[in-house]
């Protein structure tokens, strides 16, 4: 008798455990009660194939049954002292279950609304990676686009320069060589004073001389013109080709780090592509020794700047002095100029060059 309170709790749990909450519900529900004898005997009863019923025989049967059954029923009352309500704990097992199943439902649906969420954001995510994987793309092909316009312009302005300095040579050498006409001629004058009987050949070397030396100031003055011009074509042509650099410079940042200035979009540029990184894996392809001590010169340098704190001024004037060291620019634009080393050397230098121009001058 003390164990039958909990029946009802172990039962639950058994349904929960084999079929679900939903099942343990409905499983849990008071079974319907069988059926009375007054039922069964107006039941109509299945007749066999010949049987002929036979009235007297149902009737007695029914009383017989009835009797049966009430005595059975007043066998299983119990006493007035055992009299009892339905177990509240059952009552109260069901319904906490009823709250765990729905506290359950919603759990679940807040979890597939999560599911849901996280499923967008990772849509979001990937569509984000492929755009940026795009733009990594176009900037690769930006980059070489900008290597091989700076270099064909470098090449057409180191062809014009030559042209210019060998006009100006030979500008120089005319003025020279106008220099020793005139010196001769006054040689020349000099001996036909000296010598008095060619006072007739002296006054025609003199008016030869005056004619000469017009015609040797005029080609003087033109040589020292063409010089000046060529002077201020050189000049120009130097001022060009500051003006493309200083433009494809402006272009690379814009391209690497197009929301930040100063030392920050060079500290970006160079984190974005790499520069210190490559330095080790360039150095081995470069021909000459003198690149190879200028590609581990800049791996030091750009170490240098991907530590900087672009916030600290005086950190950045000491590495605007670093840079200023052994002519590092102007030794890269020498092996630049040259075009002798390999493309992936020459794109390297350029970049850093690139990053490193004009650093002391940013903010």
């Amino acid at each position: 008798m003390s164990e039958e309170p909990n029946q009802p709790d172990n039962r639950l749990d058994g349904l929960l455990r084999r079929w679900g909450a939903d099942e343990a519900v409905r499983a849990a529900r008071p079974a319907a009660a069988p059926p009375t004898a007054r039922a069964r005997a107006h039941a109509p009863a299945k007749r066999r194939p010949g049987e002929r019923r036979l009235p007297w025989a149902a009737l007695a049967a029914a009383a017989i049954l009835l009797c049966a059954l009430s005595f059975w029923a007043g066998s299983m009352l119990p006493g007035p002292q055992r009299v009892s309500s339905p177990a509240p704990g059952a009552a109260g097992e069901l319904e906490s279950a009823r709250k765990a199943l729905a506290q359950a439902r919603a759990d679940a649906q807040a979890a597939r609304n999560a599911q849901k969420t996280a499923e967008t954001q990772l849509a979001d995510r990937q569509k984000e990676l492929a755009r940026f994987g795009e733009l990594e793309s176009r900037w690769e092909e930006e980059k070489k686009s900008l290597l091989q316009r700076y270099e064909n312009s470098l090449a057409k302005l180191r062809g014009e320069s030559e042209a210019k300095d060998e006009a100006l040579t030979a500008a120089k050498a005319r003025a020279d060589e106008t220099s020793a006409q005139l010196v001769k001629a006054q040689q020349e004058l000099v001996a036909a004073e000296a010598d008095k009987k060619a006072a007739a050949d002296l006054e025609r070397l003199r008016k030869e001389f005056a004619t000469e030396t017009a015609r040797l100031r005029e080609l003087h003055g033109k040589a020292v013109t063409e010089a000046r011009a060529a002077g201020d074509d050189l000049t120009a042509l130097k001022a060009r080709q500051s003006q493309l650099f200083r433009e494809a410079q402006m272009a690379y940042l814009n391209v690497a780090a197009p929301t930040e200035a100063g030392l920050q979009a060079r500290q970006t540029a160079a984190r974005r592509s790499l520069l210190a990184a490559r330095c080790g894996q360039v150095e081995k392809n470069a021909r000459a020794e003198e690149t190879r001590k200028i590609i581990a010169r800049l791996e030091v340098v750009l170490t240098r700047l991907d530590l900087l704190d672009s916030y600290d001024a005086r950190a950045e004037d000491a590495f605007a002095s670093l840079v200023s060291q052994d002519g590092l620019l102007a030794r890269i634009e020498t092996v630049l100029a040259a075009g002798a080393e390999p493309e992936s050397v020459r794109l390297l230098l350029l970049e850093s060059r690139l990053v490193l121009t004009g650093v002391n001058r940013v903010g």
